[in-house]
């Protein structure tokens, strides 16, 4: 349903799993078959990368936003994003900083990534440290959010989905073919309970994804389709997707 909205020119915003929206830039796969080629690349490296990339890093950081940092002590070069992270999160106090962290980035922090046992410590944490972590953290923006808008979801024990009833206006036609409605006359999408099984029906699941400003700004309209029945689909504009994957 997907591939076939896209091919109406429909505008979709896909909340699937990740696949990037942009190509690489060219001179970057160019450096990266430079570099295959290579056979020194073939060989482990200095686990803080080249010095000349860390020198490249602290330049470009001096240059674009006029911070001076020093490549020998405040930089490193790390496989992708995920090993940044895991090596950030090893030099922080968790609960410590976590209410700071929310405090005072911009903007709000998204997610909070758990993993454990810790390595290299083996260290790994009990059901209260998850207790407090799950208490801290804004999962119910999207569950608070729609029952303001007369939507009434159950919030999930342990999961980034929730599964919510279809709502009272549109019980009669089913999961999917409620999916199918508010696909083709507006763009939002979740995932039919009936997917899942026949058990299923009469249920679609949401996932908990997305940013507090654009889960009110789903909200806002679903409140207006939800005030409408199934005659208020036709003149809303806003688009979400949750797909079925995983």
């Amino acid at each position: 349903m997907k591939a076939a909205a896209r091919a109406n020119r429909q505008d979709i915003i896909d909340f699937g799993i990740g696949i990037p929206d942009h190509p690489s830039s060219p001179h970057v796969m160019e450096k990266l078959i430079e570099a295959v080629q290579n056979s020194r690349t073939r060989r482990y490296f200095n686990s803080r990368g080249i010095p000349g990339l860390r020198r490249a890093v602290a330049d470009y950081y001096d240059r674009r936003f006029g911070v001076e940092i020093d490549p020998e002590r405040e930089t490193i070069v790390t496989l992708r994003s995920k090993e940044g992270f895991a090596k950030l999160a090893m030099g922080i106090d968790f609960l410590a900083e976590l209410k700071r962290a929310e405090r005072y980035s911009v903007a709000s922090p998204l997610a909070v990534v758990l993993n454990f046992p810790a390595n290299p410590t083996g260290h790994a944490d009990d059901f209260a440290f998850y207790n407090r972590v799950v208490g801290f953290c804004q999962r119910d923006v999207l569950i608070d959010s729609f029952a303001a808008a007369g939507w009434t979801i159950s919030p999930p024990s342990a999961s980034m989905f929730a599964g919510a009833p279809i709502p009272q206006q549109f019980s009669n036609i089913g999961s999917l073919d409620f999916l199918k409605v508010l696909l083709s006359k507006t763009g939002v999408a979740v995932s039919p309970g009936v997917g899942f099984g026949q058990y299923g029906e009469g249920y679609v699941r949401i996932a908990l994804v997305e940013t507090r400003y654009r889960i009110c700004k789903v909200a806002r309209g679903m409140k207006r389709i939800l005030s409408g029945g199934r005659d208020g689909l036709a003149n809303q504009n806003f688009q979400i997707i949750a797909t079925s994957e995983g």
